[in-house]
This record gives C-alpha cells, structure tokens and sequence, in this order.
C-alpha cells in the first residue's frame, strides 16, 4: 500500500516536528514505508493530500496538532 503523511511542523507549538523520529517510527511499524511532505504555507495540507491521493496514494495521513 502507497502511504503518504502531510506534515505540518508548526502545529501544536512544534511538538510533532519534534517528535519526529518517534512518531515516525511508529508509522511504519504500523504502515510501512511512506513519503512525507511538510507544509509551507496556508493551503499547503489540502493541496498536498490532494496531489498524493491524486498520484496513486491508498492512505494519506495528516500529522499536526491543532485541530489536524
């Protein structure tokens, strides 16, 4: 299965972003590989799980923390 995780580094103060390695790590103990891409700008995680899902993805996950 194709997996793709959206990113967004500024949620919830940081804490995911820094958290990274574990949570990570925990992703692919449950899914696999996966490709991440990390939001940028407003839009960016809609925009971003659109093209994934748009590109053959099966699951496309979003990683934040404010409301995500």
């Amino acid at each position: 299965m194709k997996v793709g995780v959206v990113l967004n580094p500024i949620a919830g103060g940081g804490w995911l972003k820094r958290h990274w390695p574990e949570v990570s790590a925990s992703l692919r103990k449950h899914f696999g590989d996966f490709e991440l891409r990390e939001t940028q700008a407003t839009g960016d995680a809609e925009r971003l799980a659109l093209v994934l899902a748009a590109s053959g993805f099966e699951l496309v996950i979003a990683a934040g923390g404010d409301g995500t």
